[in-house]
Parts: C-alpha cells; sequence; structure tokens
C-alpha cells in the first residue's frame, strides 16, 4: 500500500479535506473530458464522415435499385438519402475550417 493509499484510510483525516480531494480530482476528470484537444476532435469528425460516407453509398445503391425495380430512368433520392449527403458535407466543412 502506497503512502497515498494509506492517507484514504487514515482516521485522522479531516473529512472536509478528504471531500475536497476527492471533489479535485473530479474536477481535474471532468475537465480533462470536457476540453478535448483537436487532434481528438479531428479524428472523431473523420470517423463521422467514414460512416456517413458508408451511409451515404448504402442509400443511394438502394434508391437506384429501387428506380431499376420500376423501370425508371430517373432516380428520386429519398430524403434520408439527401440529409444524409448534407450531414457529410457539414462534417467535412467543419474538419477543413478546424485544420486551418
Amino acid at each position: 500500500m502506497t503512502t497515498e493509499q494509506s492517507h484514504w484510510l487514515d482516521d485522522n483525516t479531516d473529512p472536509e479535506q478528504h471531500r475536497r480531494e476527492i471533489q479535485g480530482a473530479i474536477n481535474h476528470h471532468a475537465a480533462r473530458k470536457a476540453a478535448p484537444d483537436s487532434a481528438d476532435v479531428l479524428r472523431e469528425l473523420a470517423k463521422v464522415e467514414a460512416a456517413l460516407a458508408a451511409a451515404e453509398e448504402h442509400l443511394t445503391k438502394q434508391n437506384e435499385a429501387n428506380a431499376a425495380l420500376h423501370l425508371s430512368e430517373r432516380v428520386l433520392y429519398s430524403p434520408l438519402t439527401v440529409a444524409v449527403v448534407n450531414a457529410r458535407e457539414s462534417a467535412t466543412k467543419i474538419r477543413t475550417h478546424l485544420e486551418t
């Protein structure tokens, strides 16, 4: 057992000091979670873009297959497909802005 661990178990520790130390540790952890660095944000945006691109590809193929099923020369893209395309484009713009 380390000195630090025994400190937490010491009956002579002031309860208020103990509470402050625990709260300080919680606040430190929350601050680290609340303020990701730009590299983390860019990585997460890249994941979002990849997921949206895969969804866009899937939905586009589905819309094209639906048009072929109905022997239509014109593909009508669903509102979901359009929303996914717009979301991917927005994610790309945000990433580009953050990289500059």
